[in-house]
C-alpha cells in the first residue's frame, strides 16, 4: 500500500546523491528508492551514469529535443523498469511516483511514458525531451501520469528552451502538467521541494 517514489539520479552523481532530497520529502506511509545508474562515469569520481555522454553541454536538434543514443535510453529503461516491477511485487504500493534530476529527469520521463510502468505521477528536475521519448508521448492510453517540471532559467548545461519545449510536448500529449521555472542555475532549490509530491 501507500506510495513509492523512485528517484533518479543526474549524471556523474553518486549513487546514493539523491537520499538527502528522499528525506527532505519524507511523509507518512511512502517508500523512497533511489536507484544508482548503470555505469560508471568517466573521470574516476565514483560517479554513475544512466548512459554515457559524449560532449557537455549536451546536443540538441532543431526542436528543442536532446539526442540520446536509442539503444543506451533503452537499456537504462529497461533497468529501471526492472526496479519498478520489483517494488510492485514486494510492495504492492498503491500508487507510483518516479522523478529524477537532470539526466536521471530525461530518464524518469521516459520511463513513465511506458504504458506497461504504470507510473502515476512523474517529476523532472532540470531536465530535457529526448528525441526518442517524444515519440512515445503520443502514443495512445487511458490515463497520463501527472507531470511536474521545474527548471533554471539561469541553467548553463540544459537549457530552459529545453524546458519549455518538454512542457508544450506533454501538454499536447494530454499530460495534466505543473511547470515551475525560477531564477537559478542547475540546482534543485530547496522551497521548491514541498511542491514535489502534492
Amino acid at each position: 500500500g501507500g506510495t513509492a517514489v523512485v528517484l533518479l539520479h543526474g549524471f556523474g552523481a553518486a549513487g546514493d546523491d539523491l537520499v538527502s532530497l528522499a528525506r527532505a520529502l519524507r511523509q507518512p506511509r511512502t517508500r523512497y528508492v533511489v536507484p544508482a545508474g548503470l555505469l560508471e562515469a568517466p573521470g574516476g569520481s565514483g560517479g554513475r551514469a544512466w548512459w554515457t555522454l559524449k560532449k557537455l553541454p549536451p546536443t540538441y536538434d532543431e526542436h528543442q529535443e536532446l539526442e540520446v543514443p536509442s539503444d543506451a535510453l533503452a537499456k537504462a529503461r529497461a533497468a529501471v523498469l526492472g526496479v519498478v516491477s520489483t517494488i510492485r511485487e514486494r510492495y504492492a504500493p498503491k500508487s507510483l511516483f518516479i522523478a529524477g534530476f537532470s539526466q536521471g529527469g530525461m530518464l524518469a520521463l521516459d520511463v513513465a511514458a511506458q504504458k506497461s510502468a504504470g507510473v502515476d505521477r512523474v517529476a523532472v528536475l532540470f531536465g530535457a525531451l529526448p528525441h526518442a521519448t517524444s515519440a512515445l508521448l503520443g502514443k495512445p492510453r487511458k490515463e497520463r501520469p501527472l507531470a511536474f517540471v521545474s527548471h533554471g532559467r539561469q541553467d548553463r548545461i540544459l537549457r530552459f528552451a529545453g524546458a519549455e519545449r518538454l512542457v508544450e510536448r506533454l501538454k499536447a500529449s494530454g499530460h495534466d502538467v505543473t511547470f515551475h521555472p525560477f531564477d537559478g542555475g542547475h540546482e534543485i532549490p530547496a522551497y521548491r521541494l514541498s511542491r514535489l509530491l502534492l
